[in-house]
């Protein structure tokens, strides 16, 4: 999974000079595109939606989700405000679940298995899948 950045940075007031652009604000908003649910429901980290770049972290939607993300920007008192869909692909990689407990020096792994480790060293963990 990859982050993603939507820019809204381009955006102006044909109304106000060039140098007063940086007084715009910007809001964002996302919503699941079939209008359930929420958006970001798995972040570690809070998406900041009040700047003109929206980066959203890898792994902060649901892969096979399509969602419709809003920019409103504004200007004193005038706003206007363009959506566009993003949809979100399913990770092709395969999510492993080790089942172990550790007691001591050992680890017991799902099925009878015993390992010795040592606490000072690191766990190496390898797979090999077969279709």
């Amino acid at each position: 999974d990859k982050s993603f950045k939507l820019d809204g940075s381009l955006s102006y007031d044909p109304e106000k000079a060039k140098e007063n652009w940086k007084e715009l604000q910007y809001i964002w908003r996302c919503d699941p595109a079939d209008g359930t649910g929420e958006c970001f429901t798995g972040t570690a980290a809070p998406v900041d939606m009040t700047r003109s770049v929206l980066k959203v972290p890898a792994n902060a939607l649901t892969g096979g989700s399509e969602y419709k993300f809003t920019l409103t920007v504004i200007s004193d008192v005038r706003s206007r405000s363009k959506a566009a869909r993003v949809y979100v692909k399913v990770s092709s990689s395969p999510v492993i679940a080790v089942d172990a407990e550790i007691r001591s020096n050992t680890i017991e792994l799902d099925g009878g298995d015993v390992m010795r480790v040592s606490p000072s060293k690191p766990i190496k963990v390898m797979a090999r899948f077969e279709r």
